[in-house]
């Protein structure tokens, strides 16, 4: 991996998609979790910590999304 002078991380695209895989698992785990580990972690945290860790991990995997997606050809009228 490259990191270059414009703050941007060059990774292989079957890396990418590993770790847009492992978001998109860890946001479905996080969703169909157990009521009591959201108390558990309410009890330790600010309520909106556990909605706050949902919109993140759904942000990230989602700016992977967009990074990894081909390119549509801009219209021009």
């Amino acid at each position: 991996m490259i990191t270059r002078l414009d703050r941007h991380l060059a990774v292989p695209i079957d890396y990418a998609a590993d770790l847009l895989d492992t978001f998109d698992a860890l946001a479905e785990i996080l969703r169909h979790v157990e009521h009591d580990l959201r108390h558990a972690l309410a009890g330790d945290h600010p309520d909106d910590t556990y909605h706050d860790l949902i919109a993140t991990i759904d942000h990230h995997a989602q700016t992977l999304r967009r990074a990894t997606s081909p390119v549509s050809p801009a219209v021009t009228l």
